[in-house]
């Protein structure tokens, strides 16, 4: 199942080559819940931080809804298109490539979190530098990933990528903030309370 995905991570191959069955887009889809719960909502940004139960709740919340309601839009997005060129027939074998692709990077991008909670802070730029790593690689794998899908040329893949993915993101954010408020409430709180500088006596 993952064989296909790997070769498209390493820019071989196509969404062509991707078993694009029930059974495996429902995994990929499980594993994606999960990822987003463990990044965000588990072992990721409330990892450490001082809150109640509640806002503790509520941060979780939102944080783990926003991945998976960006992933809804991007679907729509990229279905969109393939309808607009005539290849929805192309549609089941992108949904899995995606949503593969998907696991591969969040599962990196959780495990450098999970890392950098383990090893000196004199390394966060060792972490940070790959993360940074893992996102534009990412983008030129959605790229490769859209090139095939949409038949066009590469870096027109990795724009439609760029565009498909922070698009996405910001109509996910808005949707976080219509369906849970008050859990965004929270997590616009909590970023303010991270940003402020504490005065000395």
């Amino acid at each position: 199942m993952f064989q296909a995905i790997f070769r498209i991570c390493l820019l071989r191959g196509s969404p062509a080559d991707v078993n694009a069955s029930i059974i495996t887009i429902t995994t990929f889809a499980v594993l994606l819940i999960a990822l987003a719960w463990m990044g965000g909502g588990g072992i990721g940004t409330t990892r450490g931080l001082e809150l109640s139960t509640e806002e503790l709740n509520a941060v979780q919340r939102v944080i783990t809804a926003i991945p998976l309601l960006q992933h809804t839009f991007a679907t729509l997005m990229f279905f969109t298109v393939l309808n607009i060129r005539q290849f929805v027939g192309r549609f089941a074998q992108t949904l899995t490539t995606y949503l593969g692709v998907q696991v591969v990077f969040q599962a990196g991008v959780v495990g450098v979190s999970v890392l950098s909670t383990l090893f000196p802070s004199g390394l966060i730029l060792l972490f940070g530098a790959l993360q940074l790593t893992l996102q534009i690689w990412f983008f030129a794998v959605m790229g490769h990933v859209y090139r095939h899908a949409f038949s066009i040329k590469m870096y027109q893949g990795v724009l439609a990528a760029i565009v498909i993915i922070f698009l996405s993101y910001f109509l996910a954010g808005i949707t976080a903030g219509l369906l849970f408020p008050d859990s965004m409430l929270a997590l616009v709180k909590l970023g303010q309370t991270e940003l402020t500088p504490i005065e000395s006596n």
